[in-house]
């Protein structure tokens, strides 16, 4: 997929389809829905991603996450990912209430872009590819099978955006500076005291 485009605003059809999953490819168009959630997953492919007047560079298996009602374009190539677009009421009646989406920190702003490591990649594929086996059942509980699996998915996500925020607070730019600096300081020191 390759494109330049700001995505029109559609609403999600009132029905079953208040949760959806699209299989990216190079033939796909990431299109936003105005009352819909998007949880974006670039497994391979590149480009820039502007969310509302945010621009990230989006390398492979890296996630993004779109709430409603923001602008939405993206300009590069895909060839392999996926889409999860939902409604807040498909999550609210699978028992996930919007006090607890908002307590993810997913949607809110800023959004985090989430890089995904081999194992985490794994983790998050298996259940994908679970909810498109559950999501083909002619069953009534689909619904509920597919809102559990996406609410494993956002905790999942949740759980890895997190991890790399500490990560990087313990390792990122001012904790290097820091450590060069007291390296600096314990240098001069011990030069001044031989």
């Amino acid at each position: 997929m390759s494109q330049k485009a700001f995505f029109p605003s559609e609403p999600i059809e009132q029905s079953l389809k208040s949760f959806h999953l699209e299989v990216l490819d190079s033939t796909s168009s990431l299109e936003k829905a105005a009352n819909a959630y998007h949880l974006i997953w670039i497994r391979e492919g590149k480009g820039f991603q502007k969310i509302d007047l945010h621009t990230r560079h989006i390398q492979q298996n890296t996630l993004s996450f779109v709430g409603p009602h923001q602008m939405y374009a993206w300009e590069g190539t895909v060839s392999q990912g996926f889409q999860i677009r939902f409604t807040l009421d498909f999550l609210c009646a699978t028992g996930f209430s919007d006090q607890s989406l908002s307590e993810l920190r997913l949607f809110g702003d800023p959004q985090p872009c989430i890089h995904l490591d081999h194992a985490q990649d794994q983790k998050l594929l298996q259940m994908v590819r679970w909810w498109e086996e559950e999501a083909q059942s002619p069953s009534e509980i689909v619904e509920a099978w597919v809102g559990t699996i996406l609410k494993l998915i956002l905790l999942t996500c949740h759980q890895i955006h997190r991890g790399q925020a500490k990560s990087e607070k313990k390792h990122g730019p001012l904790a290097e500076l820091t450590h060069r600096f007291k390296e600096l300081v314990e240098e001069k020191f011990t030069s001044w005291h031989k």
